[in-house]
């Protein structure tokens, strides 16, 4: 929180105070991606962070009754998750791997306790038994596909193709059972869409292309359209060499086209699915943005590979070693210190622009998705990471697990969700108390035993 030089008074995360009142705060403006400007706040001195407790309309000034914004709140310490997690690692080792389940119970309880929402706690309910069914169950199928190689080549390939074909169903399950594990005030979360979105944009949409391009071939062929080759023909050959290249080009270039309408697809099919108690979330995603972001991303690609060659070719250049030969330890006047020089000013400025990249896109995507969603009539939700900070403590986690060999794990995941949560409000309006209660009411209503649980998940990109 943030107070006012010579005021008490402490503002929510994402104001300013108005400097024409020490009394009053200011909601800052977001980046283009995030909010717009809410209007003037009036907050609560407090010294819980994040509790705004009205919220006045832009346009009139007048207070907005029963709103209010809170702040969600990580309490948990990197010492304390370190205690569980080398405990963890430990067993798991020692039992050649059973005991990962019960790790794994114990981590997400660790966090989904130390993860505050209006001074209530988050609960996972799993039993360790459940995910190790759930991981007995894809081992033994996995062992199943590579004992079939033993047996012949197709029976291997038919397994696989198998694999790919349980993989959106085992998600679908993992989604489930995740959601009906999570509880908030004693209120079960769930989900409630369907199977077949996943094998739609899965399976089917990523694939599409490249299957209408195998098809198209065939019917060249089958049609007599692709030209006749006869011995020694290496014009013929070329022509349907390029033939075929073309084509399949195409189709991976259509590919990669639909990977921003795939990613919006899932996102909005993830929100939308998730219910609490009987309360829906809803998601009205918008397929342009994502395409403006992934856009955006490949112009900084660009200019980044060209900043990074003319960067490499200026050093090398100043020291009077041929550019042209800065990826081998052979070329003229490249010596092994000198190809060891040129890997370093290649891989750090690389490694610290993919992960720049990274946090970039995780930053818009979360920032849009959650601004988005909502839940009934109870609650709306906006995000405001920083690119900047992201990137920050994401390269310095990276730069922490590599000289502590791995064990800084604890206190780089802590710090990376204490900071995600920080930047994450909840808009709670309406009656919120009587909403739980009616949600605890109903919840009986909801619910089927679910025997096993598969770690696959849904990669949002947030």
């Amino acid at each position: 929180m943030r107070e006012f030089r010579g005021s008490s008074l402490a503002c929510h995360p994402f104001q300013r105070h108005d400097f024409r009142s020490a009394n009053s705060c200011k909601d800052e403006s977001l980046d283009a991606e995030n909010q717009s400007v809410l209007g003037y706040s009036w907050c609560a001195i407090n010294n819980k962070p994040g509790v705004c407790m009205r919220v006045t309309d832009a346009n009139s000034g007048a207070a907005v009754s029963g709103r209010r914004w809170q702040q969600l709140v990580f309490t948990g310490s990197g010492t304390e998750y370190f205690k569980i997690w080398i405990v963890n690692l430990f067993l798991s080792i020692l039992t050649l791997g059973i005991y990962s389940a019960w790790a794994k119970v114990r981590s997400k309880r660790y966090f989904y306790g130390n993860t505050l929402l209006d001074n209530a706690g988050f609960e996972y309910h799993a039993s360790p038994i459940m995910i190790l069914k759930g991981r007995l169950i894809a081992i033994a199928i996995l062992l199943l596909a590579i004992f079939a190689g033993y047996i012949h080549p197709i029976a291997e390939l038919v397994m696989f193709v198998l694999i790919a074909l349980l993989a959106p169903w085992a998600i679908w399950r993992s989604l489930i059972f995740n959601a009906r594990m999570s509880s908030y005030r004693n209120v079960r979360f769930g989900f409630n869409d369907g199977v077949f979105p996943l094998y739609l944009y899965l399976l089917l949409v990523p694939f599409a292309p490249l299957l209408i391009a195998l098809v198209v071939l065939w019917i060249q062929k089958a049609a007599g359209m692709t030209t006749l080759a006869s011995a020694g023909d290496t014009t013929a050959m070329n022509a349907n060499a390029m033939a075929m290249v073309s084509t399949i080009g195409i189709a991976i270039g259509a590919t990669y086209l639909l990977i921003p309408f795939i990613q919006k697809s899932i996102n909005s099919y993830y929100f939308n699915g998730h219910r609490f108690g009987q309360g829906n979330f809803g998601a009205k995603l918008e397929t342009l943005t994502y395409y403006l972001i992934y856009l955006k991303v490949l112009g900084i690609v660009i200019a980044g590979s060209l900043v990074i060659g003319i960067l490499i070719s200026v050093v090398l250049g100043a020291l009077g070693l041929d550019p042209q030969s800065r990826f081998t330890a052979s070329g003229p006047g490249m010596t092994p210190r000198a190809g060891a020089l040129s890997g370093v000013l290649f891989l750090v400025p690389f490694v610290a622009i993919a992960t720049w990249l990274k946090a970039y896109m995780e930053s818009r995507f979360r920032n849009y998705s959650l601004g988005q969603l909502e839940l009934d009539d109870v609650a709306t939700f906006r995000s405001a990471i920083r690119v900047n900070k992201l990137f920050w403590i994401q390269f310095t986690n990276l730069l922490m697990l590599i000289c502590s060999l791995g064990l800084a794990y604890p206190w780089a995941a802590v710090r990376l969700t204490r900071y995600k949560l920080s930047t994450l409000d909840a808009n709670l309006y309406g009656d919120v108390d009587q909403f739980v209660t009616q949600m605890q009411a109903r919840q009986s209503a909801l619910g089927e035993e679910i025997g096993e649980a598969f770690d696959l998940d849904l990669d949002l990109g947030i």
